[in-house]
């Protein structure tokens, strides 16, 4: 039905909220240190180097990654339809939470929490510049 639609609403919502949350904080804070510029009272801070807002993007990329992979993984499996006869039906709204809680716990009960973050390398290959 419609609802197939927003299957995978609730892992991508749970993905990239506090994700770009991770990312935006890490980024700021590492461009902070990284600058010199934590519990200074002195002048205004000058701008941030090239190499400054590099490192600082990339630090927030691993951030984001460590938080938003092993969801994404999850969300990858639900679209995959691999899991389908789990899937609670007739879908709504609080089976779209509950659909991705059984089947994370289900893979952490096959494979380990480690099957998670199995797709690490490229994750990181896109997400650090």
């Amino acid at each position: 039905g419609i609802l197939g639609f927003w299957r995978t609403f609730a892992p991508t919502a749970l993905r990239d909220g506090p994700g770009i949350g991770f990312y935006l904080l890490s980024f700021n804070f590492s461009k902070k240190i990284l600058g010199g510029h934590i519990n200074s009272d002195s002048d205004p801070p000058s701008p941030p180097s090239f190499i400054n807002r590099l490192v600082s993007a990339s630090i927030a990329g691993i951030a984001f990654w460590i938080w938003a992979l092993p969801i994404d993984t999850v969300k990858t499996v639900i679209e995959s339809g691999q899991y389908n006869h789990l899937l609670s039906k007739p879908a709504s709204f609080t089976s779209l939470w509950y659909n991705q809680l059984r089947i994370t716990k289900l893979m952490i009960a096959e494979n380990g929490i480690f099957h998670l973050y199995r797709a690490w390398p490229v994750a990181l290959g896109r997400g650090v510049p």
